[in-house]
């Protein structure tokens, strides 16, 4: 279940209630769409430092 709490011109907080019924490694993907539809690349693009980073989030986890 996803759950949200949105504001307008504001960062959306969200959870996801997770039962994992299988032990192993997993990976999450977060990835934030805007008002006009548009989607986090999967790959970054390039900037100065990186302070521009856009792409979508990955979370490797491991249920032992």
């Amino acid at each position: 279940m996803l759950k949200r709490l949105k504001e307008r011109y504001a960062w959306v907080q969200w959870e996801w209630r997770w039962k994992v019924h299988k032990k192993g490694e997993y990976t999450i993907l977060a990835k934030a769409t805007d008002s006009s539809g548009r989607t986090q690349p999967f790959t970054p693009m390039w900037n100065r430092k990186g302070y521009g980073y856009n792409a979508i989030q990955k979370v490797h986890i491991k249920i032992e």
